[in-house]
């Protein structure tokens, strides 16, 4: 919603959407999406994808006052 308000779409546009994220192997997963518009017209798209184990060395939690809040150094 928030990327159809910042392209100027009206929010009825969008009548309905799916996710669906399931693993395939230790190190893959398979994406897909489907978008479906107020006239009918369904917009799909999948993409099989690498997945990396957490390292928490590597990554870090974000700090400061933005994201998600369990994201915010809470």
């Amino acid at each position: 919603m928030r990327l159809m308000a910042a392209n100027e779409m009206p929010p009825n546009w969008l009548a309905d959407a799916c996710i669906i994220f399931s693993l395939t192997g230790p190190t893959n997963a398979f994406c897909e999406i489907a978008i479906t518009s107020d006239l009918g017209k369904v917009y799909r798209a999948n993409r099989t994808v690498e997945v990396k184990p957490h390292n928490p060395l590597l990554e870090h939690r974000r700090s400061g006052n933005f994201g998600p809040s369990n994201q915010r150094g809470e």
